[in-house]
């Protein structure tokens, strides 16, 4: 695949470190799980969206290899750099907002 055919539109961070993840989406519509743990960043697309269940292979999949096997911290912007994706973000959550609604929301379903 090529990457640079992948542009990232919108992105909302679920976890801020070991692992640095994103649930994405890029201009298509497609999903898009990001991941960097153990030196080592993972874009896998799935069909089913950022509902897929563990053992459902992805449609896509770009890696990279930087840092050492302790590292799990990384930026989007240098995520989507060393994995040759573009950034043209129309959305982003970042982890405290993301985590902010999900508290929100279990505060909710406990009423």
């Amino acid at each position: 695949m090529d990457s640079a055919a992948v542009t990232i539109v919108r992105a909302v961070q679920t976890c801020e470190a070991l692992p640095s993840l994103w649930d994405a989406w890029d201009d298509r519509g497609r999903y898009w799980c990001l991941r960097y743990r153990h030196g080592r960043g993972s874009a896998r697309q799935y069909a089913s969206g950022p509902d897929w269940q563990p053992g459902e292979e992805p449609a896509e999949v770009l890696s990279f290899e930087h840092g050492d096997r302790l590292d799990g911290f990384i930026t989007l912007e240098e995520f989507a750099q060393r994995a040759g994706l573009a950034l043209a973000l129309a959305e982003y959550k970042p982890w405290n907002s993301y985590l902010a609604d999900e508290t929100a929301a279990a505060l909710l379903e406990a009423d």
